[in-house]
């Protein structure tokens, strides 16, 4: 029975892709010119696939309150960042299990305070809207490609690219453990 359950995994194995590798999604701040440099920003993230991945947030500050598991965030900045594209971190995804199709992922006002919003140099709390990311687009609804907004309202939104100019959808596939094609033949003389 050991030796049937050794192979039946060694023949999934082999059917599954190519291991995936963990995939990269940034945190940006849209800022109009309008708004100027900010010093803090307050948010939520909505949908993110906990059940399917392990998700690592690395910030570009060291001032956190909150994490993206328990509802909301304040990130403050003691530069200050510039716009009009203000990077705020980094969220890697490793998955084990797949997402599905077209899994939406949307910032948010934080379930804290209900606060979406940034902070400007002189302390004026703005709100701000917040985007969308969809995760293995299938005939999706929304265009994934960024579209520059309009207007003075600030945003906060995931991109696929740390310059904030990328895809607003991405491929998450999940890891596999990749099996040496010339190691079957030792599977086969276990069965």
């Amino acid at each position: 029975m050991k030796t049937r359950i050794l192979v039946a995994l060694a023949l999934q194995a082999l059917a599954l892709p190519a291991a995936a590798e963990p995939l990269d999604v940034h945190v940006i701040a849209w800022l109009p010119p309008e708004v100027g440099q900010i010093i803090a920003v307050e948010f939520g993230i909505a949908n993110l696939p906990f059940a399917q991945c392990d998700i690592q947030a690395q910030w570009d500050t060291s001032l956190v309150i909150g994490s993206i598991d328990e509802g909301g965030l304040a990130l403050a900045f003691l530069d200050g960042l510039s716009g009009p594209f203000a990077h705020l971190g980094t969220l890697r995804f490793t998955c084990l299990e797949p997402v599905g199709d077209n899994h939406e992922v949307e910032v948010v006002g934080s379930t804290e305070s209900g606060n979406l919003l940034v902070v400007t140099a002189d302390g004026s709390e703005i709100d701000a809207w917040g985007g969308l990311f969809c995760f293995n687009p299938n005939d999706y609804w929304w265009p994934c490609d960024f579209t520059n907004p309009a207007g003075p309202t600030p945003g906060i939104y995931l991109d696929a690219q740390a310059d904030g100019l990328g895809d607003l959808c991405a491929e998450l596939l999940p890891e596999t453990i990749p099996v040496d094609h010339s190691s079957w033949s030792a599977v086969k003389s276990l069965y």
